[in-house]
């Protein structure tokens, strides 16, 4: 008897005895253990129904590629983790949006934005975040992403966030505004007196040397002296006086 035949026969007795340890012992597949889990609160009924699980069905039912679409079309979930543990366990957790600033919306109604740039509603905040107003306030809603420059301005102030956290919550307002081919800010920091125009682009550092200079520029200007900044070159603009 040849060789491969024999192990064809071991392989197809192999089968049908699983097929049979199977289907004696299929209930234990059914999900029995849901475990959702988050830091925030959440109606539990609602999240079950958003994402289709259902008691009674087997744990192979549930496709987790289709459980994050669902997941990831709710505006308030920055992320999440969904594990399957055989034969009858289904983990799901979930992650709030953090806001990282308030910005301005249409009739001057404030939303939160996170670090990816989603606007969304929070009922509690408990640390003031920095206000960013944006041209076309009307375009901001909750469940938009906000993308292209806006998006980088975004991303820049999440990375002062976790590289000079201090100076972070010492940002109180940005003003983004169209200006020739790219954007102009207007910064106003907690402790300067003094509104800072940045006409290039935002980033960590020049937030940072913009924050430097004009503290020590505010120690000796009068009040009513605009502080700019160009490229690398500041100037004083005495016009209100």
């Amino acid at each position: 008897m040849k060789i491969s035949y024999v192990i064809s026969i071991l392989f197809l007795i192999t089968i049908l005895f699983c097929s049979i340890i199977f289907v004696v012992n299929k209930e234990r597949f059914i999900v029995e253990d849901i475990e959702i889990t988050a830091d925030f609160r959440f109606n539990r009924t609602f999240l079950m129904q958003k994402v289709g699980i259902e008691d009674g069905n087997y744990i192979w039912q549930y496709n987790n590629r289709k459980i994050a679409a669902v997941l990831d079309d709710l505006y308030f979930i920055d992320d999440y983790k969904v594990t399957k543990k055989y034969p009858s366990r289904l983990i799901i957790q979930l992650f709030k949006r953090k806001p990282l600033a308030r910005v301005a919306g249409k009739d001057g109604e404030v939303f939160f934005i996170d670090r990816r740039g989603v606007v969304f509603k929070s009922s509690k905040i408990k640390d003031m975040v920095p206000l960013l107003i944006f041209e076309n306030p009307q375009l901001i809603h909750q469940g938009k992403k906000l993308g292209g420059k806006f998006g980088e301005t975004v991303q820049q102030l999440y990375l002062l966030s976790q590289k000079y956290n201090n100076l972070y919550q010492q940002v109180a307002q940005i003003a983004v505004r169209k200006y020739n081919e790219g954007l102009e800010y207007n910064i106003d920091f907690r402790i300067i007196n003094k509104t800072i125009t940045l006409k290039k682009k935002l980033s960590v550092d020049t937030l940072l040397e913009t924050l430097v200079v004009s503290k020590i520029c505010d120690e000796f200007l009068n009040e009513g002296v605009q502080l700019n900044q160009i490229d690398k070159c500041y100037y004083y603009d005495y016009g209100n006086l």
